[in-house]
């Protein structure tokens, strides 16, 4: 092989040496700043991207009779036992209460709920408007102060309906549903 040939064909591997040399250089720097982008928005590295509520927002309420509203699915003012059924099956903690379902959800039995117990909570909002102090951290006691003033959120709508089922025939009626708001059972709005 020549001196020209072989110093051709060094400049060829060169050239395309430092392209893929550049290339790489730019898709790391790239994947960095993604990455830094990310654990910004997310508040820490390593978490998962939360609902778009913050810890700190509650729900909206549903309607003047609050989850009762929202179960009402047809609308007619009565609450059957298969409406509040179905609205139950969309969200685990509405059957059994928040703070057993906060129990459930703390695996490590420390009375917080750490990044990766929240990431693993189903449905993502169910802490939503527990986090009274803003710190990012769910801790059993904000959640006793948020069910406080919610007897649905302390025993669960399956224990609530009951409840508020004075006749026992299935359904709630206008009559007991006001009855619960004049008794305080459940507040308006």
């Amino acid at each position: 092989m020549s001196a020209s040939l072989f110093f051709l064909a060094w400049t060829v591997f060169m050239k395309i040496s430092t392209s893929i040399l550049t290339v790489f250089i730019l898709a790391s720097v790239a994947g960095c700043s993604l990455a830094q982008s990310a654990n910004e928005q997310l508040g820490e590295v390593g978490r998962e991207p939360r609902s778009d509520k913050p810890l700190t927002d509650g729900p909206p309420s549903p309607g003047p009779h609050g989850p009762l509203s929202a179960s009402d699915t047809n609308k007619d003012g009565t609450v059957t036992q298969a409406e509040i059924e179905s609205f139950m099956s969309e969200s685990p903690y509405r059957r059994i209460g928040l703070v057993p379902f906060f129990d459930q959800c703390d695996q490590d039995k420390d009375q917080r709920l750490s990044d990766a117990e929240l990431v693993g909570v189903e449905p993502d909002h169910a802490f939503n408007g527990t986090d009274k102090n803003a710190d990012g951290v769910v801790t059993r006691a904000e959640v006793e102060d948020y069910v406080s003033d919610r007897l649905y959120r302390r025993i669960g709508l399956e224990a609530f309906f009951e409840l508020l089922d004075t006749d026992q025939n299935g359904e709630l009626s206008p009559t007991e549903i006001e009855t619960a708001h004049s008794t305080g059972q459940l507040p308006h709005g």
